[in-house]
């Protein structure tokens, strides 16, 4: 889409928002629904605006200044409220358990044409999704996502980001699940063009773009039908970097707890690597290369682990 707008003359409107990680429910990862890159794009920059303290919502204020800046993209006042409609007319739908929820992104957009930005108003259904998350949720880079171009590989690095994908390092998923999640075309839904138009780029675009280093695997066929496929997480953090990370967990966490995920508490007992189920049965020792990869998964939520 050809799009004009003017330019803001103070550059300094042109930061997009001091908050870098987006925290949400695994669910709303998970939802249903179908957008543009730039939609989503813009979605996760009013998100980006939420505090970790937050108890509700505020107003976002996006400049058009950032768009423009951050996606290359610019809108005269035309296509912006052609823009701000069809956001809202694009409902989308979460699970929760047996029910379900239909709700939309934002209450309100409104546009001020003199300072030329947008003014959002976040639902007040997505509170429980958005604010004051303690388990089960998605942590991702907004720089990482808005360097994207596909939605279906925003879309695959959100789930990628999971609590529960980041315990496992990995994703296995049937193919219509993920077709079905994706709300991709019926063009797609053939696994040759799926595999190629859909996870071939998103692959391409989450390995070179973003903190996360993916490897795919065709998990089960049936005859010579891909029924379910598999993403594995291998990260490229630095060898010293997690060797230190390593010492200093050693060093600050013996005989404590280290972190509590959604289905599992993590800790030291001397110098072993050990955890326990969320129903305090089940206890796991790690050793060697799965030690290794426990501390990655704890490297990745260091800002999470227990204080004392």
């Amino acid at each position: 889409m050809c799009i004009i707008l003017k330019k803001e003359k103070n550059k300094m409107n042109k930061k997009i928002t001091n908050r870098n990680i987006i925290k949400q429910t695994n669910n709303l990862t998970t939802a249903k629904y179908k957008l543009t890159a730039l939609e989503m794009k813009f979605i996760a920059l009013a998100i980006a605006q939420i505090r970790l303290e937050d108890k509700d919502f505020n107003t976002y204020t996006i400049k058009i200044s950032e768009l423009e800046d951050k996606f290359g993209v610019g809108m005269n006042e035309t296509r912006l409220k052609s823009f701000a409609k069809g956001l809202l007319s694009k409902p989308f739908e979460v699970k929760e358990g047996k029910n379900w929820i239909v709700m939309n992104w934002f209450s309100s957009i409104k546009y001020v044409h003199n300072e030329a930005r947008f003014e959002c108003r976040i639902d007040d259904h997505l509170k429980p999704y958005l604010l004051e998350i303690q388990n089960h949720f998605t942590k991702y880079e907004l720089a990482s996502l808005v360097k994207m171009n596909s939605i279906y590989a925003m879309r695959i690095y959100q789930m990628l980001n999971t609590s529960t994908v980041k315990a496992k390092a990995q994703l296995t998923i049937d193919v219509k699940e993920l077709q079905d999640l994706l709300q991709v075309p019926k063009s797609l839904l053939g696994y040759g063009q799926f595999k190629q138009k859909v996870i071939d780029i998103a692959l391409r675009e989450i390995n070179e773009k973003t903190e996360l280093k993916v490897k795919f695997f065709e998990h089960e066929k049936i005859v010579k039908k891909v029924i379910s496929i598999r993403f594995e997480l291998h990260n490229a953090i630095a060898k010293n970097t997690i060797t230190n990370f390593i010492a200093i967990i050693k060093k600050e966490y013996a005989n404590k707890k280290i972190f509590q995920d959604s289905e599992k508490a993590y800790f030291l007992n001397d110098d072993e690597l050990l955890s326990i189920d969320k129903d305090n049965i089940t206890i796991t020792k790690y050793l060697s290369e799965k030690a290794t990869d426990v501390y990655l998964y704890l490297y990745q939520n260091k800002d999470s682990l227990v204080k004392y």
